[in-house]
């Protein structure tokens, strides 16, 4: 496997699970199984995460260069 395929299946790995704490900060607080300051801070991770995976995406595109 090339670097360059690695970091998009990097990227998209990154993507795939800030959507995943989104969905399941959101399943949580409907359910009232964890505080809203805990459903806060998992959303929050989950919007980092794929803003860190959409960095990834970029320097992915750019061909893996600085």
């Amino acid at each position: 496997m090339k670097s360059k395929e690695l970091l998009k299946f990097i990227a998209e790995t990154f993507r795939n699970i800030g959507v995943g704490f989104i969905i399941s900060s959101e399943v949580l607080f409907i359910s009232e199984h964890i505080e809203a300051r805990n459903v806060i801070m998992l959303f929050l991770l989950g919007v980092y995460t794929i803003a860190f995976s959409i960095y990834l995406f970029m320097f992915y595109e750019r061909g893996g260069k600085k």
